[in-house]
């Protein structure tokens, strides 16, 4: 459980330098009308913020867990928590980049 959470935690950490450095290949996903509604710098810059915090915490928890000897079972439901709530703030934040 360790090692594909620590696995997941660089995933998720190098998945937001990739979102960070290379803004171009991710916006290729939306067409022209979205690109010229989006504020794509501020949107790219929080993509990577949360990516970053979802990965340290993840990893965190994960370290903690293991050397409190938690078990696994507590370990995965405070790791879902995370994971939903971290993903209800983006859908919820994001909305905020989208110019009117």
């Amino acid at each position: 459980m360790l090692v594909s959470n620590i696995l997941t935690a660089f995933f998720l950490i190098a998945l937001g330098f990739y979102i960070k450095f290379n803004p171009e290949k991710v916006m290729n996903t939306l067409n022209e009308a979205h690109k010229k509604k989006v504020d794509i710098k501020g949107l790219n810059t929080f993509f990577f913020y949360t990516s970053l915090l979802m990965g340290f915490s993840l990893l965190c928890i994960s370290i903690v867990f293991y050397l409190l000897r938690v078990n696994i079972y507590y370990h995965i439901i405070v790791s879902a928590s995370v994971f939903i709530l971290m993903f209800a703030f983006i859908i919820v934040a994001q909305i905020k980049y989208y110019k009117k």
